[in-house]
């Protein structure tokens, strides 16, 4: 008895492995030769000041940055034009530190990224449209950014990277 629920046991370990390997598409014959991550961002603070004749806060927003990479899934695939990712849009979505509901910021930074390289984006981590008349200023927020791309070879990818927002107080 104790062999037989041995043998079922490790029947039934052996067909979840197949399974979630099968589910995971990671290196599926119909996924894309590389993956697209995020290597770093760099989100400056944006500052906030009050201007001494409207009494209106204004921002000041920098650029920021995220560099990403395009890593072929094996050495053969590293050099091929193919395998070039054109990141064709960038969501941002904000979690708030007082709860505050901003909708979602999207653009289109039109950026290639080459295969087996790594590429620049630049963006603005929040329009000036949804931090004006908000009351924006002296919070932060935790940022989740998604990256999305195509290969040249037509594979949708996609990197999600997070970041914190800080809007500094306006004084």
């Amino acid at each position: 008895m104790l062999r037989r629920t041995l043998v079922i046991l490790g029947t039934s370990a052996l067909l979840l492995a197949a399974v979630s390997c099968a589910g995971d598409g990671y290196d599926a014959g119909d996924s894309a030769d590389v993956v697209l991550q995020v290597q770093n961002m760099t989100v400056p603070p944006i500052n906030a000041q009050l201007d001494a004749t409207t009494q209106i806060c204004t921002f000041t927003v920098t650029e920021s940055i995220a560099t990403l990479n395009n890593v072929p899934k094996s050495a053969g695939e590293v050099f091929s034009p193919a395998n070039d990712v054109l990141v064709t849009s960038l969501t941002i979505t904000y979690q708030w530190d007082d709860g505050f509901n901003m909708a979602p910021y999207v653009t289109s930074p039109r950026v290639v990224v080459p295969a087996g390289g790594t590429g620049q984006i630049r963006f603005i981590a929040a329009p000036l449209t949804q931090l004006l008349g908000t009351g924006r200023d002296g919070h932060s927020a935790d940022m989740t950014i998604v990256f999305d791309g195509t290969t040249e070879a037509g594979d949708n990818l996609q990197a999600v990277g997070g970041a914190a927002l800080i809007v500094n107080s306006c004084q």
